[in-house]
């Protein structure tokens, strides 16, 4: 990862989690090369990087501003092209909770080995969570992950964020992730826990994730209100 991607990375994650609440701007870009101990040039490209994901603007003389997520039509920007949960998308946007619907352990099946790289004997865990913004559902997640890759989830675990316990207690580093985004319609279920009528819109995530070491770890289903979200990609020439 080149410095200022990863300096991009930092700075959106301090933004999203309310670092800067206090302020409506950024702090200047001199200021900004010294506590990141790079150049100016390096800031001014990690700065771009935020601009083109809408978090940040810019004006001549004026700085840095942060743009405040218009949270009174609860519509939330999902980065398609990090390695995250929902916690890192849109915990810095409101009071991020979980319901869990479903959790337990079992035996896999046939296609969750082959996208999972498992044998038929590995348990996993079976996870289905409605995940609210403010006191509204807006995702359902359904989930399953190996259980020898990512050990000892419990429902504290679940009532927060599985990839903050990935993260900072297992100690494992994140590494890419295969997406597959498409259009369907709110099923019973859909409506039932996201609050919508049978036949609306729906936007699905389907998603393997991998650590660092290329080994997956999650085989994931998200289903996203049409109207309370967006999918953003920002390509980065490196």
């Amino acid at each position: 990862m080149s410095k200022y991607t990863s300096i991009a990375d930092d700075l959106r994650d301090q933004i999203l989690i309310g670092k800067y609440k206090d302020s409506d701007k950024l702090p200047k870009q001199a200021d900004l090369a010294d506590l990141y101990h790079t150049s100016r040039v390096t800031i001014s490209r990690a700065i771009g990087i935020l601009q083109l994901e809408g978090l940040v603007s810019t004006e001549f003389g004026g700085g840095t501003k942060i743009n405040r997520i218009n949270t009174e039509n609860q519509f939330f920007d999902h980065m398609i092209n990090t390695p995250s949960g929902a916690s890192y998308n849109y915990g810095g946007k409101g009071q991020l909770t979980s319901t869990i619907v479903s959790f337990e352990q079992r035996l896999p099946v046939d296609f969750e080995q082959q996208k999972l790289h498992i044998k038929k004997t590995d348990e996993v865990y079976d996870i289905i969570r409605v995940r609210n913004l403010n006191g509204q559902p807006f995702i359902i997640e359904y989930t399953i992950m190996p259980v020898k890759v990512i050990p000892n989830i419990t429902m504290e675990i679940l009532s927060d964020s599985i990839y903050t316990y990935i993260q900072h207690t297992l100690n494992l580093d994140l590494g890419k992730s295969f997406r597959i985004i498409s259009a369907d319609e709110a099923d019973a279920f859909d409506s039932q826990y996201l609050q919508t009528e049978i036949g609306k819109p729906i936007l699905e995530i389907e998603q393997v994730a991998f650590l660092k070491n290329d080994i997956p770890f999650e085989y994931s289903q998200t289903r996203h209100l049409y109207n309370k979200g967006r999918i953003i990609y920002v390509e980065l020439y490196r």
